[in-house]
């Protein structure tokens, strides 16, 4: 028997409570270089860099939006386009949060809907330094924002660990 709706909304949103747990406080000068009122933002980089930490301090900040990972079965079962209509339109989330966008079969297509789709909505995606979003199948150049993110510089390493300014 497969998962209902609300199970799959309420293990959503307990993973993401898990996580926002564990998310430092520390922010990065990256932070504030992404126009966060954009509909559809892309953060872009190495593994373990920060992008799924810069999504949860987003919604830290604003208090509102929903975190998931397209490497999630439960998501990739359910279908990205009829989770984020689901999560928009019937539970009234506003910001969705989408990791790992990349490891999702058709994303392009998919994102291309949802920005068409949802004019009201903003989205955070996440993502390999490997994808191409600007030459992608489908024209993402104009409706996405590609933020690329390194690694921590010395600086930021020596403010991170030792608050040294």
């Amino acid at each position: 028997m497969g998962l209902t709706n609300n199970d799959i909304f309420k293990k959503l949103r307990v993973i993401q409570e898990k996580l926002i747990n564990n998310t430092p406080r520390f922010k990065r000068e990256f932070y504030k270089k992404i126009d966060w009122d954009f509909r559809v933002n892309a953060i872009i980089g190495p593994r373990g860099v920060g992008k799924t930490t810069l999504m949860l301090q987003r919604i830290i900040d604003i208090k509102e939006g929903l975190y998931f990972s397209c490497d999630d079965i439960t998501v990739v079962d359910y279908g990205l386009l009829k989770l984020v209509y689901e999560l928009h339109v019937e539970q009234g989330v506003n910001l969705l949060c989408i990791d790992e966008i990349h490891k999702y079969s058709n994303w392009t297509q998919e994102i291309k809907n949802i920005s068409d789709s949802f004019p009201d909505l903003k989205v955070i995606l996440s993502g390999s330094s490997s994808i191409d979003i600007l030459n992608s199948t489908y024209d993402l150049s104009r409706r996405i924002l590609v933020y690329h993110l390194n690694t921590l510089s010395f600086r930021e390493f020596l403010l991170f660990k030792y608050n040294l300014k």
